[in-house]
């Protein structure tokens, strides 16, 4: 395990212990405790690790991606990191494979735009 791979980890253990506790789930009266945990998880970047670090991801690699979704199973966290995960690597996937067809587009003079 690399020193990135044991950073992301523990930054996911530690958001998770601190925001995700049995405590705290079982104390809640309401569901507010899962704004401060989402906050958390988007200002980690841990909510867009699969996502390159050229469109504002953490660039990490799959393995990272699966340890982060490992530590949240670890902790049944009942928000929705795995969804969000595999949504935000398809659509930026998605959206790189357009951007290059435009540009290849764009460099053979066949780009439809401006």
């Amino acid at each position: 395990m690399s020193d990135r791979d044991t950073i992301i980890v523990d930054t996911a253990q530690r958001i998770f212990r601190d925001l995700c506790d049995p405590q705290t789930l079982n104390g809640a009266k309401d569901e507010s405790w899962k704004q401060p945990l989402w906050d958390a998880l988007e200002e980690s970047g841990l909510t867009l690790t699969w996502v390159s670090d050229e469109v504002g991801g953490a660039g990490a690699d799959m393995m990272d991606g699966f340890d982060v979704l490992r530590v949240a199973g670890s902790y049944s966290v009942p928000v929705p990191q795995s969804l969000t995960l595999c949504c935000f690597c398809t659509f930026f996937s998605l959206l790189r494979t357009q951007v290059e067809k435009w540009e290849a587009q764009r460099s053979a003079g066949t780009y439809p735009g401006p």
